[in-house]
């Protein structure tokens, strides 16, 4: 960066890269969390399954709409 509009666009872009790239990964997450809260929460209630029983519950937070992810700095885990 050699000049002042230059830091200026790359500030900009590093905020959008923030943003959104945090957004897209949480939503991957909040899918595979939904995947395995499905699993665990069904077979930790069958006989043989007991160990699985509330594993769904560490990833309850991630079960939020997009708007919620989307205004988040920091994700408080």
């Amino acid at each position: 960066m050699n000049d002042v509009e230059t830091a200026s666009e790359r500030s900009g872009q590093t905020k959008w890269a923030q943003k959104y790239g945090r957004f897209y990964t949480l939503s991957i997450v909040r899918w595979l969390a939904g995947i395995f809260g499905e699993l665990t929460d069904t077979k930790g209630y069958e006989t043989g399954f007991e160990t699985l029983f509330g594993h769904y519950e560490f990833f309850n937070g991630y079960q939020v709409d997009d708007a919620f992810l989307l205004s988040r700095k920091r994700w408080p885990l």
